[in-house]
C-alpha cells in the first residue's frame, strides 16, 4: 500500500528522499576550484525544476577520479533562485591520484557522467565537452 501512494505521488511529480540533479539543469554550470585540497564546488539555480533546490552534494573518490553527484528537493513558494556552495577536503583517489590532477565527473541520475572543469587545472576540458555513459 505505500509503495503504491508513493508511486502515484511521483507521477504527480512529487518527489519524496534523494532526487538527483542532471547537469544540463543547472546554469550556469557548476564552479569547481581545488586548492591546497580543499574543494568549492559552486551551482547555478536549478532552471529546469524551479520548484525544487539542491540541498546536498556528494563527492567521492572512484578508481582514478572524483564523481560529483547533487540531490534536490521541492521547495516552498516559488522555489529557490539562488544557487548552492559545497565545500569539502578532498585527499588523493583509490589510483593514488591527487585531487589537485585528477579528473572530476558530474553523474547524471541516468549515470551519464560529464568531465566538468576544475579552475587552475588544465585537465578539464569543460562541462559541455564530453559526457560517457556509465
Amino acid at each position: 500500500m505505500m509503495t503504491l501512494a508513493i508511486r502515484g505521488l511521483a507521477a504527480l511529480g512529487i518527489h519524496l528522499g534523494k532526487e538527483g540533479v542532471y547537469l544540463d539543469e543547472l546554469t550556469p554550470a557548476p564552479r569547481l576550484q581545488v586548492r591546497q585540497g580543499m574543494l568549492t564546488l559552486q551551482t547555478g539555480p536549478n532552471l529546469r525544476n524551479t520548484g525544487k533546490a539542491i540541498y546536498r552534494v556528494e563527492v567521492v573518490p572512484e578508481a582514478d577520479a572524483f564523481v560529483v553527484r547533487a540531490f534536490q528537493r521541492r521547495t516552498t513558494g516559488k522555489g529557490a533562485v539562488h544557487g548552492f556552495r559545497h565545500q569539502q577536503g578532498l585527499g588523493r583517489t583509490p589510483s593514488g591520484q591527487d585531487a589537485r590532477t585528477a579528473p572530476f565527473y558530474w553523474v547524471d541520475p541516468d549515470g551519464r557522467r560529464h568531465l566538468l572543469s576544475v579552475e587552475g587545472w588544465k585537465g578539464g576540458v569543460g562541462a559541455e565537452a564530453e559526457s560517457t555513459p556509465s
